[in-house]
């Protein structure tokens, strides 16, 4: 998986699926056919974690970074 720079919840495309993982861990923890399901799972990982979720186009380009607050 590409790494960003800080810890953060990656979404990613590689090898005919699709994988969200943190970036400072070896292999995703959730993956699957469906963009759209493995950046829920991301979203919400990030979210309970207060880490940014980046996003990546199948290309492995960033599409996205969201950085969510928890109180």
């Amino acid at each position: 998986m590409p790494r960003h720079h800080e810890p953060a919840v990656e979404t990613y495309y590689r090898e005919g699926a699709w994988h969200t993982g943190r970036a400072d861990c070896p292999g995703p923890f959730a993956s699957g056919p469906d963009r759209e399901d493995l950046i829920t799972v991301g979203y919400e990982v990030a979210r309970w974690n207060a880490m940014p979720h980046v996003i990546r186009a199948a290309d492995g380009t960033i599409a996205e970074i969201n950085t969510y607050v928890t109180a």
